[in-house]
């Protein structure tokens, strides 16, 4: 079972996003955050194995997270959620490797998340720094 906590300061973009991984047998969200400041506070605590993280955020942003988990030890691989192609262009994010940070538009999500969260190591199994 991948554990997956959604980060988005939009209710109905979480509660959609939620209904539609729910779909999956090997998917389950165990926690919503609706700014960057909460994901900071709940991430360490909950240890998903996947967060999918707007970078778009008032407040604290997705890159905001981005930079206080890692540099902190915390981040867990985390697929960069960019509803609306275009605006996340630019953003200093490496990806697609276990542990560290991919990208997706709105259009890519659960692919990313069934197809590729299942290669990422478990909360239980990550250890060492991760890069974003």
């Amino acid at each position: 079972m991948i554990k997956v906590m959604l980060v988005d300061d939009q209710n109905l973009v979480r509660k959609g996003v939620r209904s539609l991984l729910e779909l999956s047998e090997e998917i389950e969200v165990i926690a919503e955050a609706p700014d960057g400041i909460e994901a900071i506070r709940t991430i360490p605590e909950i240890g998903p194995d996947v967060v999918l993280l707007d970078m778009r955020m008032p407040g604290k942003s997705g890159l905001d997270v981005l930079q206080t988990l890692s540099s902190n030890g915390t981040l867990p691989p985390t697929i960069i959620a960019c509803w609306y192609q275009g605006r996340c262009q630019g953003l200093p994010v490496k990806g697609c490797q276990p542990g560290g940070a991919g990208g997706c538009n709105k259009n890519g999500f659960s692919r990313r998340i069934n197809g590729q969260a299942g290669s990422y190591p478990t909360a239980a199994q990550r250890s060492g720094k991760h890069a974003y």
